[in-house]
């Protein structure tokens, strides 16, 4: 499956970042070329608000082993009960400003208020976090402190990923 940002790429060095974990969430779903590839948690959820996604999820990978949840992301990360044994990782659709692309690529594009709601909620989960994106000053000053690691994807600018606060 090839979406707008899909980590066919580069799944592998994010997985490889990631800490451990008994329960993995991750966020803004799309293709989960990351979920599909990592080794399962205990209990790993994928969520999505795009219901063609989740008919598609649902047909084509029912018997991978894993919740699916058709909500809003942070929707869904403001009701959940976190324990602090959850790792999330987040792919929220990126800043138009900061892509090659500034016209609308993503069903579900995000307007700046969005990205800053869920930047705020990210910050005060009791769990390890990964988030995923372009460089940007608005996650730079939010996320200032994470541990980040930048890369080079296969669009040749600039990976980054905010890490585990």
């Amino acid at each position: 499956m090839n979406y707008p940002g899909g980590k066919g790429g580069v799944y592998q060095r994010l997985i490889n970042l990631m800490p451990p974990h008994e329960v993995y969430i991750e966020t803004h779903l799309g293709g989960g070329a990351v979920i599909r590839k990592k080794k399962p948690a205990k209990k790993n959820i994928g969520i999505e608000i795009d219901p063609n996604t989740i008919k598609m999820w649902k047909r084509t990978y029912s018997k991978i082993d894993f919740e699916l949840i058709h909500d809003d992301a942070v929707h869904y990360l403001e009701s959940h009960h976190f324990t602090g044994k959850e790792l999330l990782y987040c792919d929220p659709p990126y800043l138009r400003r900061v892509r090659r692309k500034h016209y609308p690529i993503f069903k579900y594009e995000y307007t700046m208020e969005q990205h800053e709601k869920l930047l705020e909620v990210i910050k005060s989960l009791p769990c390890m976090v990964m988030i995923s994106g372009y460089e940007s000053a608005l996650y730079g000053k939010s996320l200032k402190g994470w541990h980040t690691h930048s890369f080079q994807a296969a669009t040749i600018m600039e990976w980054r990923l905010n890490g585990y606060g």
